[in-house]
């Protein structure tokens, strides 16, 4: 109770972002939306429900997550990009998770796997392994959307698990033109380098925070 009552004293929200927010704060239905970070495309799949006339773009680089994104999204909006964003175009090691986790889907564990190494993850959550590295493709957002002719994003979903900074980098221009931008964020070095709140604050100068979860962020374009 006191741990809530905090939370809301300092704007802070239980649980994420809905769908139905998403709909109603971007106020088209031909949005042009960016999910990097995809996983299996449970969430590619309710953001083409969302918004039956947008552009989807889906970014995922780990082969098994790939494989079930493939088996789950339907929509002919949405198109997967298999690739890590970052602040580099080439290619990256990135550090696959692993293991059985108690309410989740058992053996291979794919939802922690990051371009960044793990830190405090490894103490905080033992049941989480990170036994194997495979090297996958990488671009920056920028070379990504000049390549493609993207020119306004409606919306920017981040989950890149402690790569923060790397996408950021890797994005200045991209994210000049983004309405909104929504992101996962820790306080706790949970990959190693990776950037708090604060810091991704501090490198966003065209927005500023619109609402703040307990671990995610909706930012949104100045006006002006």
């Amino acid at each position: 109770m006191v741990v809530n009552l905090l939370r809301r004293a300092f704007g802070i929200h239980s649980g994420r972002m809905s769908f139905d927010e998403i709909k109603g704060l971007v106020g088209r239905d031909d949005a042009v939306i960016l999910e990097i970070g995809a996983n299996d495309g449970s969430d590619s799949q309710r953001f083409a429900e969302t918004f039956p006339r947008g552009r989807i773009f889906s970014f995922e680089p780990d082969p098994r997550a790939i494989a079930r994104w493939k088996a789950t999204v339907t929509a002919k909006h949405v198109t997967l990009v298999e690739t890590a964003i970052g602040n580099e175009n080439g290619t990256i090691t990135f550090h696959q998770s692993d293991g059985e986790v108690q309410d989740g889907p058992g053996t291979g564990w794919d939802l922690s796997g990051s371009i960044r190494a793990p830190k405090q993850h490894l103490e905080r959550h033992p049941h989480i392994k990170f036994e194997n590295t495979i090297d996958v493709p990488i671009r920056t957002l920028d070379s990504w959307a000049a390549e493609t002719g993207i020119d306004r994003i409606d919306f920017l979903w981040a989950d890149v698990q402690g790569a923060e900074k790397d996408l950021i980098r890797g994005a200045a221009e991209t994210l000049a033109k983004t309405r909104y931008f929504y992101t996962e964020y820790d306080n706790r070095e949970m990959y190693e380098g990776q950037w708090g709140l604060d810091q991704i604050a501090a490198n966003l100068p065209h927005h500023r925070i619109v609402k703040r979860w307990k671990q995610d962020v909706l930012f949104g374009l100045k006006e002006g």
